[in-house]
């Protein structure tokens, strides 16, 4: 979900929050054999800014974009049958990508979007007892990801 304000053209602003549930479920094969009964989100809450090149004006049909900002990403990964403690990390972040809205009736339309985050730290920096989940190797890393959104978009004032 997204609010976001332009400037009289190219310059807009917006607070973009997502919330991905599931994420970290390891699943395979053809039968979805859950391999750890986990349950599992990442949220992320983020200020950019946009540089949007509207095509036919203002108001023209399309408009497309470049984004970027910083925010706060949170991982929480829990098991389910008590395997090990909640695993829970709100760390600083940045995303960046590129979109574009098609208004298709004047002050309604569609957007598609892509955008890459990542975090500034690897996730390891904030657990507070010796957990043995982070030292594997892939708890080293800084957390990242792509995200691809359709959703409808509308216009808002003059």
């Amino acid at each position: 979900m997204s609010g976001g304000y332009y400037s009289g053209g190219v310059l807009g602003f917006e607070v973009d929050y997502s919330m991905a549930p599931n994420f970290f479920q390891f699943t395979g094969g053809t039968g979805n054999f859950d391999l750890l009964d986990l349950d599992s989100s990442v949220q992320t809450l983020m200020g950019n800014v946009v540089l949007a090149l509207p095509v036919g004006g203002q108001d023209g049909p399309f408009r497309s974009y470049v984004v970027g900002g910083l925010g706060t990403i949170r991982t929480r990964l829990r098991s389910e049958s008590d395997v090990f403690d909640d695993l829970i990390s709100n760390d600083t972040g940045y995303n960046f990508g590129a979109g574009a809205h098609l208004m298709a009736a004047g002050r309604f339309g569609l957007r598609v979007d892509v955008r890459y985050f990542r975090g500034f730290e690897s996730i390891d920096d904030e657990d507070p007892v010796d957990n043995p989940l982070f030292r594997l190797p892939f708890a080293q890393e800084v957390f990242n990801f792509w995200r691809g959104t359709i959703g409808a978009t509308f216009r808002f004032g003059g």
